[in-house]
């Protein structure tokens, strides 16, 4: 049985080369080099819906 599950990505962790602000934690930034990569297995992986469309 299928569980759901919500995902939410910001538009800026798409974007590997955004400028650095030094005084955010450095964890901020880790894994931006694969987002795109992880986000596109996802979508082959697993069938998507909004949750408009679950709901009804």
């Amino acid at each position: 049985m299928s569980q759901p599950a919500i995902l939410y990505i910001h538009t800026w962790e798409f974007d590997s080369t955004q400028p650095r602000i030094n005084s955010l934690k450095q964890g901020h930034y880790y894994g931006l080099s694969t987002t795109e990569e992880k986000f596109k297995k996802l979508l082959k992986d697993f069938e998507f819906t909004s949750i408009r469309q679950y709901l009804s």
